[in-house]
């Protein structure tokens, strides 16, 4: 750490046994990170392979969770009742700016992409001995309004998102989402929202 210019953490965690072994960077719950400036960018990490914590990870962005936590592609050895073996990455990092020490404005905007993967082994799904999920998403916002002596009132704000949800081989499925809402003053209330399915809804149980 050295003050409020680089702060960073990561763990390392390595098990070797005849009954289990993993190696991970990080975690889904304590990812490893780095922050700039006291939080005006900053990106998360881990690396998992071996015995993983879970067999359904989630992405590291909340807001990416929040839009995808109607899409679930069952790991290949959710309903086993197995540990789940294989492998996860995931990246994330976001920036924000934020101005309020203007005498008539204020502003603020928000940048964040990241991408996670997922595998896990099932000798017994078809012919495949791993399947596969993950994604990959971007979203941004933007918050401009007047800053009065008694009071902040907001003139704009807008957030995008767009995020891409898989999983391979049989079935091979995807979702693809993008949403945007706009408001400006009391004027503008606008909100879209489209979600494109492909390839069939069906759970994979790996016996």
């Amino acid at each position: 750490e050295f003050g409020d210019l680089l702060e960073g953490y990561a763990s390392v965690n390595m098990r070797i046994s005849p009954e289990k072994w993993y190696f991970r960077i990080g975690s889904d719950t304590y990812p490893a990170y780095l922050r700039f400036l006291g939080g005006i960018a900053e990106g998360k990490t881990y690396f998992m392979t071996g015995e993983l914590p879970s067999a359904t990870l989630k992405p590291l962005s909340p807001n990416a969770e929040n839009k995808f936590k109607s899409i679930e592609y069952p790991a290949a050895n959710i309903s086993s009742g197995k540990t789940a073996h294989g492998m996860a990455f995931a990246v994330n990092t976001r920036a924000a700016l934020s101005f309020d020490k203007f005498p008539l404005v204020f502003a603020g905007f928000y940048l964040e992409g990241g991408c996670d993967l997922l595998l896990t082994d099932c000798p017994n799904l078809d012919d495949a001995k791993w399947r596969g999920k993950g994604s990959i998403y971007g979203d941004f916002g933007v918050d401009l309004g007047v800053n009065l002596y008694f009071a902040k009132i907001p003139v704009i704000e807008a957030n995008a998102f767009f995020g891409l949800k898989g999983a391979a081989p049989s079935p091979l499925q995807g979702d693809a989402i993008a949403s945007f809402d706009i408001k400006v003053g009391h004027i503008i209330d606008t909100y879209a929202d489209l979600h494109v399915h492909m390839g069939p809804k069906k759970e994979v149980v790996c016996h």
